[in-house]
């Protein structure tokens, strides 16, 4: 399986090839897998990302390299993961000049970083850092059956239906090309109808997220993710929870013109409604485990005033379906902070 724009041997399902010159990054959670056994014993050394990428953590998978000698940098677990061997790359390359090979097992939230041509990280305290090359993307994207099927099914919702918010910002875009349209619409059918099933096909799903995130590369975000970005700086968390909470209420804000006359309007097994897309984006949320809405998850005061604040200056914002209006992000959060669901 590929990924158009991708080198074929970017993207494969089953595991990559035994060698024995490579470092490991692993989150807790994929650690304690017994099918992840095979790369922690076949690593030269293993770093553990406890929290969100740091420098620190940066700094130390790159010791580990330069300490065994290693020749590449394989990391195993969620976004954070992902991102975290990928300031490792940035960090060597501004040592020494060369591109450390990373290969990638997605497994976990956010599987999407595994294809964006960036890496998020907390450089201080209550301040998100970012450095954005197209080097760092990956060499190569292993996706493992085996390890997918151990995640709880609310992880799973997680990232399906944040990716699935990813696809729908991308396609009511109005920067939306030939280039990014067959991905996004991919993505969204993707997510539509492993959403009618009881066990949906996990590798449908995080090919899906990554045909999302390419898609979001050309034409951006939009309103959903431009303020769940802020609320997880303000609140030290990944924003994708916020993402899929802010999901059913952005699409809402739209509208039914603006759906209909987007590409969303072109998913098959879809409604194209406002209400419809707010159930389908609801249902993920409900499956994650998240609170009905942002009311319920602590968000202070300060936090949500931030968000709307910080919103207008998200890259996505140029590409919305129509200009802002003065009050509309407010009248969006109030619906996402204390708004009743649609029924499912």
């Amino acid at each position: 399986m590929r990924l158009a724009g991708l080198p074929e041997e970017c993207l494969y399902i089953g595991r990559p090839a035994p060698t024995r010159d490579f470092v490991l990054a692993i989150d807790p959670q994929a650690a304690t897998y017994s099918e992840a056994e095979w790369l922690l014993a076949g690593a030269l050394a293993v770093h553990t990302v406890v929290d969100r990428p740091t420098p620190a953590d940066a700094e130390a998978i790159d010791a580990l390299v330069l300490l065994t000698g290693a020749t590449r940098v394989v990391s195993l677990g969620s976004g954070l993961v992902i991102d975290a061997a990928k300031l490792c790359v940035h960090t060597r390359h501004a040592r020494v000049g060369t591109v450390l090979r990373h290969v990638t097992v997605p497994c976990g939230p956010e599987p999407y970083r595994a294809v964006t041509p960036f890496t998020m990280y907390d450089a201080v305290p209550g301040a998100r850092g970012v450095e954005w090359e197209d080097w760092l993307i990956p060499a190569e994207v292993a996706i493992v059956p085996e390890l997918l099927a151990r995640l709880d099914p609310s992880v799973v919702a997680l990232f399906a239906g944040d990716s699935a918010v990813h696809a729908v910002e991308s396609l009511l875009s109005t920067r939306s090309n030939a280039e990014s349209e067959p991905r996004a619409i991919a993505a969204a059918q993707a997510f539509v109808e492993e959403a009618a099933s009881n066990e949906p096909n996990r590798v449908r799903l995080v090919v899906a997220s990554l045909e999302a995130a390419l898609a979001f590369d050309t034409t951006k975000l939009g309103l959903a993710h431009a303020l769940s970005r802020p609320l997880g700086i303000a609140t030290g968390i990944s924003h994708d929870g916020y993402n899929l909470a802010l999901g059913a209420p952005m699409v809402r804000f739209w509208g039914d013109e603006v759906i209909r006359r987007s590409p969303l309007a072109r998913v098959t097994s879809s409604t194209p409604s406002a209400e419809w897309w707010a159930c389908l984006l609801d249902g993920y949320r409900a499956r994650a485990g998240l609170p009905a809405n942002l009311k319920g998850v602590g968000l202070d005061d300060s936090a949500v005033a931030a968000a709307i604040e910080w919103a207008p200056n998200s890259s996505g914002i140029p590409g919305l379906p129509r200009p802002l209006a003065d009050g509309d992000l407010e009248r969006l959060m109030d619906d996402a902070w204390s708004g009743t669901r649609p029924a499912l």
